[in-house]
């Protein structure tokens, strides 16, 4: 809501940085950084045309963000994981999936999102290797 002249715009999948200063969300497509104190920093289209957009993870050291796209909302069908360097805006599609189909995406340590597929199953993949495997909660 914007406080000088209470109106409203809605955002999509949003989240926090892990220092809180930061937000990340979907705004008409496009994924908009912002600065809690300062305003819009940047935004940028995913690569992936057509696809709807889903969650979004800030890397642990704030240097990147990885997201998920998919082609339908229920069920996801192919499924997209994109990792954002902050730096230059760069997106780049890193995994393509349909079965299984990602619903959730966490990231917690360097070079490793955890992803939830629509089954409650969790994944790991490594940003470094390109490996795909399963993994405990």
């Amino acid at each position: 809501m914007d406080i000088t002249d209470w109106s409203i715009t809605l955002l999509g999948a949003g989240t926090f940085s892990p220092d809180g200063f930061k937000f990340a969300a979907w705004l008409e497509g496009e994924l908009v950084i912002w600065d809690l104190s300062t305003g819009r920093l940047a935004s940028a289209l995913p690569p992936v045309a057509g696809a709807l957009p889903g969650p979004i993870a800030w890397s642990p050291d704030e240097q990147a963000i990885a997201y998920l796209l998919s082609e339908s909302d229920c069920p996801r069908g192919l499924t997209y994981l994109v990792r954002m360097e902050l730096a230059d805006l760069h997106a780049t599609p890193y995994l393509a999936s349909q079965d299984p189909s990602f619903a959730e995406i966490q990231w917690l340590t360097p070079n490793s999102v955890t992803l939830t597929d629509e089954n409650g199953q969790n994944w790991a993949y490594n940003f470094i290797t390109g490996e795909l495997a399963h993994s405990t909660p």
